[in-house]
């Protein structure tokens, strides 16, 4: 379900792909290991590992975090109550405003019958609510 959602909120983004790659790979997964396969697979692409501010302070704990480092940018989106100093020479602050939505503040908005069609990228509100509804009835 969030697979499908995340590739209809790009649509439309050229240089942006979901990829489910990391459903065929050995268990435990990790970014490097992912990134690495992107690139034997496809060497044409650059990639850009995109993360939230809150990862910066745990990233040196990520497996093989210095050769992510060595050989892919990374890209940190600000989020409030984390620094906006960076450790690392390869990682470039995304120059955003904060928006602060998560997926818990969108499921209750949603159950709670507000229009949060605002908060969430074209072509997937309808999705959100039918799944809100359906794990309604689940519980």
């Amino acid at each position: 379900v969030r697979l499908n959602m995340l590739r209809k909120a790009v649509e439309g983004y050229s240089k942006i792909e979901v990829s489910d790659v990391e459903f065929g790979l050995p268990i435990p997964s990790y970014t490097y290991d992912t990134l690495e396969y992107l690139r034997r697979e496809h060497p044409e692409h650059e990639y850009i590992l995109l993360m939230g501010a809150d990862n910066v302070e745990v990233f040196s704990k990520w497996r093989n975090y210095d050769k992510i480092l060595e050989k892919y940018h990374v890209m940190v989106y600000p989020r409030r109550g984390y620094t906006d100093e960076l450790p690392y020479n390869n990682m470039s602050r995304i120059e955003t405003p904060i928006i602060e939505v998560s997926s818990t503040f969108i499921r209750e908005s949603v159950e709670k019958g507000r229009d949060v069609r605002f908060f969430l990228p074209g072509g997937i509100y309808d999705d959100v609510c039918r799944e809100v509804r359906k794990m309604k009835k689940l519980q």
